[in-house]
């Protein structure tokens, strides 16, 4: 029952199938489990995830980090009155939630000291207990579904990850994705989210808003234990990938997750999730496609949002040949003729919130387009993007402006952020506009629109 974050939902599911367990020659095991921290404004539906996961599961446990200490989440030393007061090891929530998940929210609300007691079981997926004369290495193999608040309350988009949340170095690392949550107001947006809360409120069916076969709990449920039931494994291809993707990541600063930068655990990491993609794909090979999507959930987790404005055309455009009036215009042809100069002469800039609700308006019509299999040239585009914004026109000038803008947008929605591909290229080179349009297929409508890297 909550709208949107698509990206955020990818990520538990590849969370509940996780990946490979192994185990070195030297009896070093190797975990396969997949954590997962939610880290978002108030009133972002974090609590929503954290309790329908912990439903779901037949092995999940529900904590809240306010309340839990470092012996509820592990395990403590308790004497049995029944047993002659004999010393008992009462288990906690990691132990409780062995091969399955642990769901801890308000994880920021813990103390130092107790955060503390689980970087073993996140990463070795074992506790060590030696309390009270009892010495004792225990099972914790479970994923961690771990929801917190910003440092302020609410994300500040100019600061870095690790200066915007209250964890420490080694509980970030251990986090295999790590989505940032914000609370954006948009138009588009918002309108989507009341209706969807107040259909609920209804007790009415909510639409779906994008095409494919619902699955019911029941069916969910069988699917993960049959996707669980494969044994990917990779081949050179997707090895050699897999480490262009690390170097990557390595070396492009953007991606910073926290003061020491991107360690060799966002290795294992990837590792992880491109088994858990093969097992969503039914697949026993472990695909270069598979590490591509698995690489793109995890830089969409591990960049910085952006919410600083968008140059659409950063480089000045300096049209050849350009074609000058040979008759002297007036009135509003001649403020349309020099508007359409320049805008295409000047640095276009739009705001973010902008950019996704006209992105967003593209992408859905495309869909439509695709369901009723009729095709859309990106004349047909654009003259349909200014029939929805002509009660906004009121000189040819905004038109020309207006036009010259939703144009750029495409551009930058087919070369930079791959939501719109050419499915047919112009017949006629002096018409390029005329080229076939679609909607990218591993794009779902109503997701924000991010920047993807393009191997």
């Amino acid at each position: 029952a909550v709208h949107g974050l698509l990206d955020v939902k990818k990520g538990i599911l590849m969370m509940l199938i996780g990946g490979l367990m192994k185990k070195t020659d030297e009896g070093i095991k190797l975990r396969g489990d997949i954590n997962v921290c939610l880290l978002g404004d108030p009133a972002t539906a974090k609590s929503a995830l954290l309790k329908w996961t912990s439903s779901f599961l037949p092995r999940a446990v529900f904590a809240s980090g306010k309340t839990s200490t470092a012996a509820g989440l592990t395990a403590s030393v308790v004497r049995d009155p029944d047993l002659d007061n004999e010393k008992l090891i009462e288990p906690g929530a990691l132990m409780l939630s062995d091969n399955g998940v642990c769901c801890i929210d308000e994880f920021e609300m813990m103390d130092q000291k107790d955060q503390v007691a689980i970087h073993e079981a996140m990463e070795q997926q074992t506790i060590t207990l030696s309390k009270a004369g009892i010495q004792a290495t225990l099972n914790a193999r479970a994923s961690i579904l771990a929801a917190c608040l910003p440092r302020h309350t609410y994300y500040q988009p100019t600061q870095p990850l690790h200066k915007n949340v209250e964890l420490s170095a080694p509980i970030m690392s251990r986090f295999d994705l790590m989505f940032v949550i914000q609370d954006v107001h948009d138009v588009t947006t918002d309108n989507r989210v009341a209706q969807h809360i107040l259909s609920l409120h209804r007790n009415k069916k909510v639409e779906e808003t994008t095409s494919g076969t619902h699955l019911s709990t029941i069916d969910l449920q069988r699917f993960i234990r049959l996707a669980r039931s494969y044994k990917p494994k990779l081949d050179q291809e997707a090895h050699n990938r897999l480490i262009k993707c690390y170097k990557k990541l390595r070396e492009d600063r953007s991606y910073v997750r926290g003061a020491s930068g991107v360690t060799v655990r966002q290795l294992e990491s990837l590792m992880r999730l491109s088994e858990a993609v093969a097992r969503v794909h039914l697949s026993d090979v472990v695909k270069v496609e598979y590490v591509n999507m698995a690489f793109d959930l995890q830089v969409n987790s591990l960049r910085r949002v952006e919410r600083e404005n968008i140059d659409l055309n950063p480089e000045v455009v300096e049209e050849e040949g350009g074609q000058a009036p040979t008759e002297p215009q007036d009135g509003e042809a001649a403020d349309a003729a020099a508007a359409e100069v320049a805008a295409r002469q000047r640095k276009v800039r739009i705001t973010y919130a902008e950019y996704q609700r006209i992105g967003q308006m593209l992408a859905a019509q495309l869909s439509r387009s695709e369901e009723t299999g009729d095709e859309v040239t990106e004349e047909d585009l654009v003259a349909w993007y200014m029939e929805q914004v002509e009660e906004q026109i009121e000189t040819e000038a905004m038109l020309m402006e207006q036009q010259h803008l939703v144009q750029l947008i495409i551009n930058r929605l087919i070369d930079k952020d791959r939501v719109i591909i050419v499915y047919r290229p112009s017949e006629d080179a002096m018409k390029p506009e005329q080229r076939v349009l679609v909607k990218h297929p591993n794009f779902p409508v109503g997701e924000v629109i991010t920047r993807q890297e393009k191997s």
